[in-house]
């Protein structure tokens, strides 16, 4: 069993944000893996061929809003997602911090209580008036989330920003200790801070990491190494990040990793299901 917590499948929706010149541009510096066979052909069929080939069972379709920026996949189109494909897909909702697409703090309650999701996530230092994660203007979000036991997923990363300083944990790390009942997920693990996010999550248990490709990028070696202490096995979450990489190439490569096998199920689905509340 394994739990993808961060891909996007190639519907028209996800490919017209994954096939624009900011998307596309990304991908291109994404690392070792060649481009999944579905993402290229946008075809949902192979899609999920390509992820029973890779024995996940379950992908978290994860939404993205940035209005002017890198495009938008409604959390409505997510939820259809997650009504045709029950089990197989599960949908974290995009907030946009801005208030120009719609009330954050209302979209964090429409997501979870309306439609269904499973969490939510920002992108704060990608929006055109980059803000830090422990701006003041994103405790609404972070408050409703807390309140209905949603994670939030933070988009970091050396993308995630105008400057790398936007990825940085210390600004997690004042939002883990502000609202403590809060699950905080890292997407892509706020690469290149490798250590440093690593001790975040020693200090705060409701700090997630989610490296996805970059655990296979310089300094990756650091998240297989803590794994292999007590602390973090029930913080870490494994992800494809696809279409950032094909399913199968990297779920081989991931089990080749020196991790034990009984840290090895929490990584790839018990602590997923514990942090989005799964079945």
């Amino acid at each position: 069993m394994i739990i993808d917590a961060r891909c996007r499948p190639p519907t028209k929706e996800f490919q017209a944000v994954f096939k624009g010149p900011a998307l596309s541009y990304i991908m291109s510096r994404s690392g070792r893996f060649p481009d999944p066979a579905s993402h290229v052909e946008g075809s949902v069929e192979l899609y999920f061929k390509e992820m029973e080939a890779a024995n996940i069972t379950t992908a978290v379709a994860v939404g993205r809003v940035l209005p002017g920026r890198a495009g938008a996949v409604s959390n409505d189109h997510i939820a259809e997602l997650c009504r045709a494909y029950p089990g197989r897909i599960v949908g974290v909702g995009g907030v946009d911090p801005t208030g120009q697409v719609h009330d954050p703090r209302a979209e964090v309650e429409r997501c979870i209580t309306g439609l269904g999701l499973k969490g939510v996530i920002i992108e704060p230092g990608a929006t055109a008036k980059p803000v830090a994660f422990d701006d003041a203007s994103l405790d609404p979000i972070y408050d409703a989330c807390a309140r209905l036991n949603a994670p939030v997923f933070l988009l970091t990363g050396p993308f995630s920003g105008p400057t790398l300083s936007h990825t940085h944990p210390s600004s997690i790390e004042n939002v883990a200790q502000k609202f403590r009942k809060l699950s905080i997920v890292c997407a892509h693990g706020c690469w290149p801070y490798v250590t440093e996010a690593l001790g975040v999550a020693v200090r705060c248990r409701n700090v997630f990491i989610s490296p996805d490709i970059y655990i296979f990028r310089g300094g990756g070696d650091a998240y297989v190494q803590e794994l292999q202490h007590r602390s973090l096995q029930d913080q870490f979450l494994f992800a494809t990040a696809y279409p950032l990489a094909p399913m199968q190439e990297y779920v081989e490569a991931f089990l080749r990793l020196p991790i034990s096998e009984a840290v090895m199920e929490k990584v790839l689905y018990k602590n997923a299901q514990r942090v989005l509340s799964l079945a």
